[in-house]
């Protein structure tokens, strides 16, 4: 491949940017594809540590599955607290006042995402829920 520009090589745009562009789009798609709705959750705080090993889902759980959950509930407030000397927990707080919260130690991501789902099902009275194509009995 030559561009003339002086006898080098330059690699095509698609070799430089390609991978990160296609992750970037596969990333988006599954956002948008992924609608999680947490009807009554008002608010939910994380609380997770970056380099202790229990915390490992928690760390994947904020990069993978938190900007859908924001992107599909615009009006939940997220905070997360990176501190060292809490064990890795979620605390969802209801719109009608009530908190819960979820131990997150040694959990997977899915499984932190799960226990969300079913905890907002359960305050919102539902029996079932359905979790990327299977549904659970609450």
């Amino acid at each position: 491949f030559f561009c003339g520009c002086g006898g080098r090589s330059v690699l095509p745009l698609r070799n430089m940017f390609g991978s990160n562009l296609s992750r970037l789009t596969r990333r988006v798609n599954k956002i948008r594809d992924q609608a999680i709705l947490l009807e009554n959750v008002k608010s939910m705080r994380i609380f997770s540590h970056s380099h202790k090993k229990d915390g490992t889902g928690m760390r994947h759980f904020v990069k993978k599955h938190l900007p859908a959950l924001k992107y599909h509930n615009p009006d939940l407030v997220v905070v997360n607290e990176n501190k060292k000397e809490t064990a890795p927990e979620v605390e969802l707080e209801y719109a009608d006042g009530s908190s819960e919260k979820l131990q997150c130690a040694d959990l997977t991501m899915d499984k932190i995402l799960e226990d969300v789902i079913v905890a907002a099902a359960k305050n919102n009275k539902k029996e079932t829920v359905t979790f990327f194509g299977k549904e659970l009995r609450i």
